[in-house]
């Protein structure tokens, strides 16, 4: 189970990943199911995912739970329901929600449950070939967002402005949307700890220092660079 972005446990294994919540079941013998949260996508993840079992909740109105009633359907149809399950969670969260955590265990009363998403994460730490050349597209992809940054940083422009034009830049160039944290302050005068994750519309002046953080993304893997960019004056001494 993951949100959003933080889905990378549930993509690496099927490729898709809902802009809410997805989950996966793994049985012993037999096809994965996975089941994403915002109905009218599905057409876009049965086009995406690498595994045929892709659904959507039965309702759009729940909080989780009809999702895990379908969960404990599908593994009581597997014959599962008196073994031991394991549980993925994701690197900050290793648990799932707490309706979804309960309804299994009232549903399932006789299966023990055992969280393994530090074992997970661990197999994801050993990388084969075709994951390295994604990662280094993401690179690239990162290193051609930074070109879209530092032609947009000019006296004039927005946080916002620049921030749009980073990731303009590496989108065209079928990269993904990961993160950027883009920020100005003036070098005479500073007052920003670290770039925000969220620009203003703060105008850029001569004699700023604009400081970044970017992360352009290919499939799932991501580049990640960090830059200061002082404009049009020397940077200061720190």
């Amino acid at each position: 189970m993951k949100s959003n972005r933080m889905q990378a446990n549930v993509r690496y294994v099927t490729n898709f990943v809902d802009e809410v919540m997805s989950y996966v079941f793994f049985p012993i013998e037999g096809e994965p199911t996975q089941w994403m949260d915002i109905r009218p996508h599905l057409p876009n993840a049965k086009a995406v995912a690498v595994i045929q079992d892709i659904r959507s909740r039965r309702s759009a109105l729940s909080h989780g739970g009809d999702q895990a009633l379908e969960l404990v359907e599908r593994i009581k149809q597997a014959r599962l329901q008196n073994t031991k399950l394991g549980i993925v969670g994701y690197q900050l969260m290793h648990e799932l929600p707490y309706d979804i955590m309960e309804a299994l265990k009232k549903g399932l009363p006789n299966a023990t449950f055992e969280n393994l998403t530090e074992v997970y994460d661990e197999i994801q730490m050993y990388h084969s070939t075709e994951e390295v050349e994604f990662m280094k597209k993401a690179a690239k992809l990162t290193d051609i967002a930074a070109e879209g940054m530092v032609k947009a940083t000019k006296p004039g422009a927005t946080e916002a402005e620049i921030y749009g034009h980073t990731h303009a830049a590496s989108l065209i160039h079928g990269g993904e949307f990961d993160f950027s944290l883009i920020a100005s302050t003036p070098m005479s005068d500073p007052s920003m700890p670290y770039p925000f994750p969220i620009p203003s519309h703060r105008r850029i002046r001569i004699g700023d220092i604009v400081s970044t953080e970017i992360s352009a993304g290919y499939w799932g893997y991501s580049g990640q660079l960090c830059r200061s960019i002082a404009v049009r004056k020397k940077p200061t001494k720190g």
